[in-house]
């Protein structure tokens, strides 16, 4: 009965007529088969489509949504439940109280897709509703500079720079003694022009690099420090460190 009805209405392309049409012609019957239809999109690969849409998703807007999908017809709706990535089809995912809210009695079904198993089930979603925003410059700099100074070997060796915190905005350069990677001027532009500041640079003046940020210097003298790979304390000679801070702006 609930189907008979739909099909017949998917002939009005106006959907707002389509709807109230269903409201008035929606009989016991058809409520109670509305309801266990409803009921089987109360499951959590539908909820996070509606969470991507929506940003948020409670009992209303399932109910709501899930007129909205009824009213599409049944080809889609089983479409949609058995592969939710199907209502990318639609120019918006929509949704109707125009059939009342209905109360989901039963848990939720299936299992909760993780982020990075929701960007792989739902591609076209993801897509249009949550873009991977394009990579920043910023964030290429700095995989550059863990590239080019980021070292395995223990820093008592002084043989590269390692960065920390690893953050795109405030950046640490810290060294014991500059090592022989550092004594090679990078290839890569970006990098180089960094490069060339950091050497040249007096400690405790800030220097501002052009589509980068300011670059700051301050130098420790002879300490002891414990060094958890050797087990035991060890004297550290000196400490160059180098700040950068990236504007956020650029």
């Amino acid at each position: 009965m609930l189907w008979k009805l739909v099909e017949k209405l998917t002939l009005i392309k106006d959907f707002n007529v389509r709807a109230r049409t269903f409201q008035a012609q929606l009989d016991d019957t058809g409520r109670e088969e509305l309801a266990r239809a409803l009921q089987r999109t109360n499951d959590w690969r539908i909820l996070l489509v509606l969470k991507i849409v929506y940003g948020d998703v409670d009992a209303a807007l399932l109910s709501d949504f899930g007129v909205w999908l009824v009213l599409q017809g049944r080809v889609a709706y089983e479409r949609a439940l058995a592969d939710p990535d199907t209502l990318a089809d639609f120019p918006e995912i929509g949704r109707t109280d125009v059939a009342g809210r209905f109360k989901f009695k039963e848990a939720t079904r299936g299992a909760k897709w993780p982020k990075k198993e929701a960007r792989r089930r739902l591609p076209r979603l993801m897509a249009r509703y949550r873009p991977v925003p394009p990579p920043d410059p910023r964030e290429a700099l700095v995989e550059l500079l863990r590239a080019l100074f980021a070292s395995g070997a223990p820093q008592r060796f002084g043989d590269t720079l390692t960065l920390e915190p690893k953050t795109v905005h405030d950046i640490r350069l810290v060294t014991l003694t500059p090592g022989p990677r550092f004594d090679t001027r990078p290839a890569e532009p970006e990098v180089a022009a960094l490069w060339e500041r950091m050497r040249e640079i007096v400690a405790g003046e800030p220097v501002w690099l052009d589509g980068i940020g300011t670059l700051s210097k301050t130098e420790r003298a002879g300490f002891t420090a414990y060094d958890a790979e050797l087990g035991h304390d060890r004297t550290v000679p000196s400490q160059t460190v180098w700040s950068l801070r990236v504007d956020p702006e650029l």
